[in-house]
């Protein structure tokens, strides 16, 4: 999973760490775990405050390429959008907020 911000899928803390303004993605990394292993994970994500992955699991990176010798699907933000390979980076300053100002 590759996160900007703390939360994904609405209210869920995946990337405790995240921040959205230090110019890094968040990456979690699921080495081939079973049922027992998720849930355990997923647990640990709804209900507790400390990062599941403190071993390793987690880092951070301005910029990251995924690809797999066999076709895995691309979902973002809940859509399938390709297969890999894929690359993600941050871009800097590329968003541009307006915002109204107070009335006195």
């Amino acid at each position: 999973m590759i996160g900007n911000g703390r939360r994904y899928g609405g209210p869920f803390p995946f990337f405790k760490q995240a921040r959205l303004d230090d110019g890094l993605l968040d990456v979690v990394v699921f080495k081939q775990l079973g049922y027992l292993e998720i849930i355990k994970y997923l647990q640990e994500v709804f209900f507790q405050f400390r990062n599941p992955f403190a071993g390793g699991g987690v880092l951070q990176t301005s910029r990251i390429r995924v690809s797999s010798e066999q076709e895995v699907p691309v979902e973002l933000d809940g859509e399938l959008v390709g297969q890999c390979p894929v690359e993600f980076q941050i871009r800097e300053r590329t968003l541009r907020v307006l915002v109204p100002e107070a009335a006195a």
